[in-house]
């Protein structure tokens, strides 16, 4: 089976010139000490600090969203989506087994559309999450683990 990454949520580059609105424009730039945070990580920052009330402290804590992933509170990821495609899946190959439409019948928020040779398949990073602890889609895991790993790595399976 081969993953690769056809899109993702990305934060709008002009973000950053919000004149007047310094919340969107901080979303944007990286807080000082925050510079390893990736942009979906930031997104998800700015979800729970606006749930929390607390924009002004964007980037004072590294562990702010996998605290929030652990505890539970993981509508805030809902805001990340990624899209993959899934080639070389022939039908009698063993990854069928652990394959987009299995990863479809355990969670059913995820979208798997046959195409081509194989399938593109979407989900937001809270349906990424629940199928990676269910012990599925291990090779998207190592694709989009780089992408969020404060989401990724805030609970193992």
């Amino acid at each position: 089976m081969q993953v690769t990454l056809l899109s993702m949520t990305r934060l709008a580059p002009t973000l950053a010139d919000q004149a007047g609105n310094e919340e969107l424009a901080a979303l944007a730039r990286p807080a000082p000490g925050a510079a390893s945070l990736t942009e979906q990580e930031r997104l998800a920052e700015f979800a729970a600090r606006v749930c929390y009330r607390s924009t002004d402290k964007m980037g004072h804590s590294p562990t702010f969203v996998a605290a929030r992933v652990r505890e539970g509170h993981e509508d805030i990821i809902e805001h990340i989506t990624f899209v993959v495609q899934v080639t070389e899946v022939a039908a009698g190959d063993p990854a069928v087994v652990d394959g987009p439409v299995r990863w479809r019948l355990e969670n059913r928020h995820l979208e798997a559309t046959p195409w081509g040779d194989g399938w593109v398949v979407s989900g937001n990073a809270r349906v990424w999450l629940d199928l990676f602890r269910r012990g599925l889609a291990s090779e998207v895991r190592a694709l989009l683990r780089p992408l969020a790993p404060t989401i990724y790595d805030a609970e193992q399976p």
